[in-house]
């Protein structure tokens, strides 16, 4: 006995009915939380601070840290002088913001 191809009908799955739609139809989506919902935070400049400093202004926000001593001659020593992110960028709690300093 042969099966049944579904194909090209996708399922489909609303609350107390199942059914196929073809590819294409217009289906509707309720989503159960909203954007807004969503916890995001601006990440903080860190260009000129110092090591600690940085990892305060991270840890104030919500964010992790992931800096490094790099030496890069043409910079000030002992401050930050870039960062993975930019600032002012929407961004998840928790997200790691990769920094380099000068030791």
């Amino acid at each position: 006995m042969k099966k049944a191809c579904l194909a090209p009908y996708f399922p489909v799955f609303p609350p107390g009915n199942r059914r196929l739609v073809p590819p294409g139809a217009t289906i509707t989506l309720r989503v159960s939380a909203r954007i807004s919902a969503i916890p995001t935070v601006a990440v903080p400049s860190l260009i000129g601070l110092t090591g600690p400093r940085a990892e305060a202004a991270l840890l104030a926000a919500g964010l992790d840290s992931d800096g490094a001593i790099l030496v890069d001659r043409d910079r000030d020593p002992h401050v930050v002088y870039s960062q993975s992110i930019v600032p002012g960028t929407l961004v998840l709690r928790g997200t790691v913001v990769r920094w380099r300093r000068n030791p």
